[in-house]
């Protein structure tokens, strides 16, 4: 009887089972070592901990059983306390070049489908990729070094490690981030007073300037985020004015639709689009429509983007699913019940339930 291919998962039940305490791993197309091993002379840790140990084979039938040969070897050295890195690094010195962090950035961030804004405001500055150390290895020491920069218990730390564990399970890089992400949660945040729709009429009609106030409303009406008003496009969708976002955090959408309808057609809504310097990023038109909206409401105690948020509360109100008015927003139904859900207030609760059941009859 011919003998049986060798396969990754056969090789590891049969190491596992022979109680070798060394596995095969398979990165790219090349194959690895991973045990525990002693440290080596430039590492700063004093005791033995899982490590890997690249060996330049190709993941092939061929190298399965090479690897599997050398698998054995090396439990046997180290069951015999006989391991020598200078043996070992000598069997590796023909694998491939070591990946830097900057290489597994690039590489993880060709997986995604997202705008260099996104990608640079998500990941590079909310996901703490801006603090690693690009020309270096990509470690699990690399990885806490930069998740333990923010302090415990705050949505940052949470970021980081969500954002940083993904990198590390592309790499196969053996950390676990989240444990460190604290016991921060989004339902301990101070609940928002969301203005009504009566409060941001009149404020948004108090704005002097005619652009400016074209795209708070729109702001209102679509519930678009404060830079995405820069790259919205109204059109008529059988009869409704709809919303095309062309770009911003989390990329395009369409139809975006007005909550509540007849708000379409205030604030001068037949303008094409608010006017402004394309070449600004989003963070930076954001701030200039907060700044601008600070500046002509300098007391009030609700934000621009609680526009956004009053929108959100409306949808809610209106009966639209969830996953719909999610898609309208441009983020993920748990994102949108995560935020929006606890600032549902009693008022907000009376007044669905008027629409519902005490609304005239026809």
């Amino acid at each position: 009887m011919p003998e049986a291919k060798p396969s990754l998962s056969l090789v590891n039940a049969r190491l596992k089972a022979d109680r070798v305490g060394v596995s095969v791993q398979v990165r790219g197309d090349r194959l690895a070592l991973v045990a525990t091993l002693p440290p080596k002379s430039e590492s700063t840790k004093d005791r033995p901990y899982q490590q890997r140990i690249s060996l330049g084979i190709y993941a092939s039938v061929a190298g399965l059983k090479q690897a599997e040969r050398l698998a054995r070897l090396l439990g046997i050295e180290l069951a015999e306390q006989a391991f020598s890195w200078a043996t070992w690094s000598k069997i590796s010195e023909d694998s491939e070049e070591t990946v830097t962090a900057g290489q597994w950035v690039e590489r993880f961030r060709a997986t995604l489908n997202i705008s260099e804004e996104s990608w640079r405001y998500r990941f590079l500055h909310a996901g703490g990729f801006k603090h690693l150390h690009l020309d270096q290895p990509l470690t699990p020491e690399a990885l806490l070094e930069v998740v333990f920069k923010q302090k415990p218990d705050t949505a940052t730390r949470r970021s980081y490690c969500d954002a940083l564990q993904r990198l590390a399970k592309l790499a196969e890089i053996p950390v676990d981030l989240k444990v460190h992400a604290g016991s921060y949660s989004e339902k301990a945040v101070t609940p928002k007073d969301i203005p009504s729709d009566d409060q941001i009429i009149e404020q948004i009609e108090k704005v002097p300037n005619p652009g400016w106030r074209y795209c708070f409303g729109l702001m209102a009406t679509y519930g678009l985020r404060p830079h995405e008003v820069f790259f919205t496009e109204l059109e008529n969708l059988e009869g409704v004015i709809t919303a095309r976002v062309t770009e911003g955090k989390t990329g395009g959408r369409y139809p975006v639709f007005p909550v509540p309808a007849d708000w379409a057609a205030k604030w001068q809504a037949q303008l094409p689009r608010c006017a402004s310097n394309k070449a600004h990023s989003h963070r930076r038109l954001g701030s200039m429509s907060g700044a601008t909206w600070r500046r002509y409401h300098p007391d009030l105690p609700w934000t621009l983007y609680d526009l956004r948020h009053a929108y959100a509360i409306r949808c809610h109100l209106y009966a639209v699913p969830v996953a719909v008015a999610a898609q309208w927003m441009g983020h993920s139904p748990e994102i949108h019940l995560r935020t929006y859900q606890r600032w549902i207030s009693e008022k907000h609760h009376l007044e669905t339930y008027r629409r519902l059941f005490m609304s005239p009859k026809t």
